[in-house]
């Protein structure tokens, strides 16, 4: 469970990056004042600031839930090769996100990607307490 937990925070890092150099290029070329940055008003962002931006914010709720079940499931020795093939799911799945989010942005396709990796998710926590019941 290690691997697709590693790789899951590697793309918020890899997000994160390309959040702070899209607002580092928007101050740069003259687009955003950085006086916008303190407190997030008095200009508008560009299209690739609030795409960066929203796609990190979106890497840190929802997956918050798969690190919990991640977690869980090495905690309570249930790694099992399914458990391991959903997380290496969950995470594909946010990885498309991200491609859709940061790139061509269809919203019913970004849609797609999220609704199911949140299904994976909660196949991943019923499995979980299924097999290893609430203490």
């Amino acid at each position: 469970m290690l691997l697709p937990i590693s790789a899951l925070a590697l793309l918020t890092i890899a997000v994160a990056v390309l959040t702070f150099l899209a607002r580092r290029h928007s101050v740069i070329r003259g687009e955003v004042p950085f006086s916008y940055y303190r407190v997030f008003q008095g200009a508008e962002p560009t299209l690739r600031v609030l795409q960066t931006t929203n796609n990190f914010k979106n890497l840190l709720e929802t997956p918050v839930l798969f690190y919990v079940v991640s977690i869980l499931a090495i905690v309570l020795k249930y790694e099992t090769t399914l458990m391991i093939g959903l997380a290496w799911i969950y995470v594909f799945l946010r990885l498309v996100h991200s491609y859709i989010h940061l790139t061509y942005n269809k919203v019913m396709h970004r849609l797609y990607a999220f609704a199911a990796s949140l299904a994976v998710i909660l196949i991943m926590f019923v499995i979980l307490v299924a097999n290893r019941g609430i203490a």
